[in-house]
């Protein structure tokens, strides 16, 4: 007796007990128990924390994530995962745990897509395909700009008779998010030693 695992009723460990073995009948039974005993128990503990180590984690060092974007990739993947196990349709997909691999590897690169497009990453997957379709163009990037010295125009330059520019107006909008955030004006304002003005046009 005292050598026994301790396991469920379906085979699935608690969170402390023996890992999940990924196999389809194996999800599915766990997940007849969940929806009996709720996300609480100890089944629904032991295939969430199995799913954000052993699933999601790897994903998204394989993508080459580290650091904070790894951190907010994998909560996003861990949560649509989680999502997808709620689903009702999983229970007659012929490979379920394809499926939540599927759906955490979408999430993980949507959360990529969402850095690019400055939005969520299911709106991200839209740009996306807007951009590979020729009928957007994913926004321009300021750093490229900042690199060079260029700056954005000062309240100065506008009474001059500088006209803005779309680059010269998205500047202007980060050198306020910056100042808004604590930075002083003039160092939100300031790309590099060498830096100038916008040119006018």
């Amino acid at each position: 007796m005292g050598n026994q695992s301790t396991t469920t009723r379906t085979g699935v460990p608690p969170a402390e007990g023996q890992p999940v073995i990924r196999a389809s009948q194996g999800l599915l039974e766990a997940l007849a128990v969940i929806d009996v005993e709720g996300w609480d128990s100890e089944a629904a503990t032991a295939l969430l924390a199995y799913i954000r180590n052993d699933l999601v984690r790897p994903l998204t060092i394989d993508i080459g994530l580290r650091g904070g974007a790894a951190s907010q990739a994998e909560a996003t993947a861990w949560e649509a995962a989680w999502l997808k196990l709620c689903d009702p349709h999983l229970r007659s997909s012929r490979s379920p745990w394809g499926v939540i691999w599927q759906t955490a590897r979408r999430a993980v690169l949507g959360e990529i897509l969402a850095a690019r497009w400055g939005t969520d990453w299911r709106r991200a997957w839209e740009h996306d395909a807007e951009e590979r379709a020729g009928r957007r163009a994913r926004p321009i990037s300021l750093e490229p700009l900042l690199r060079d010295g260029i700056e954005p125009g000062t309240p100065e330059s506008a009474r001059e008779g500088t006209r803005p520019t779309p680059v010269s107006s998205a500047l202007d909008l980060a050198a306020g998010a910056l100042a808004n955030s604590g930075w002083s004006t003039t160092k939100a304002r300031r790309s590099s030693p060498r830096s100038r003005r916008w040119m006018k046009h």
